[in-house]
């Protein structure tokens, strides 16, 4: 076929809407990285154009690449995501330690707090007297 036109296609499918509707799904399985099932170097469009008119496309092969699709985006894991974050997860508890010690300051005036309770109390009875 030197030249594709809308009579060609017409003769394989009932009527323009539904030309226009298989083409343009067609045209966006190719886009996502489906094998076009004729040999040319044109645009997605006019390779979806030429594969309805040869009869290699029709309503019920699109459904079924799709479903074939489908399925395969079903059985793949997304492994890729979760990895990166489990790995990212790993480090999480010792990040937010020193970060709380930068943050919280130093609370207590010695190493030793029950020191500091005795000393307090000693200072409350010299007040007291």
């Amino acid at each position: 076929m030197a030249r594709i036109t809308v009579e060609d296609c017409l003769e394989k499918v009932d009527n323009r809407f539904s030309l226009v509707h298989l083409a343009a799904r067609r045209v966006r399985q190719i886009k996502k990285g489906e094998t076009p099932l004729v040999k040319c170097k044109n645009r997605e469009v006019v390779t979806a154009l030429r594969e309805i008119a040869s009869g290699e496309i029709t309503a019920d092969s699109l459904r079924a690449i799709d479903n074939v699709r489908n399925k395969q985006i079903e059985l793949q894991p997304p492994a890729s995501a979760e990895t990166s974050t489990a790995s990212g997860l790993s480090d999480l508890p010792a990040a937010i330690s020193e970060e709380m010690n930068t943050m919280i300051p130093d609370l207590s005036l010695s190493e030793h707090p029950e020191e500091d309770q005795e000393s307090g109390s000693a200072e409350e009875q010299e007040d007291a007297d």
